[in-house]
């Protein structure tokens, strides 16, 4: 199963090791995270979301907690995260 952690990953792109970087956590808790093989706590959802999405538009704690509730779950096609800002921002629809 991939998790809703892993999609986002993928859909940024970003590393697991630039995942860990801005949360503090070594690269094989954070791949272990990712997997689904360690649980993850509420704290750990936090700070992961706060390096993600703070403003939680297309991710939140939620997701990370239970993963089982969002297999199908995609990120959004018209939401963006700020790589450098780590702020969400909406794509403009293309005009005809």
């Amino acid at each position: 199963m991939d998790t809703p952690l892993a999609k986002v990953l993928a859909w940024l792109p970003m590393t697991q090791k630039e995942l860990g970087a801005r949360c503090k956590l070594l690269q094989p808790t954070v791949s272990r995270l990712v997997t689904g093989s360690l649980p993850m706590s509420r704290n750990m959802a936090a700070r992961i979301i706060k390096a993600l999405d703070p403003d939680r538009r297309v991710i939140s704690e939620v997701h990370l907690l239970y993963p089982e509730q969002f297999e199908g779950w995609r990120p959004g096609p018209n939401a963006s995260i700020g790589e450098r800002r780590g702020t969400v921002r909406q794509r403009e629809a293309p005009t005809a």
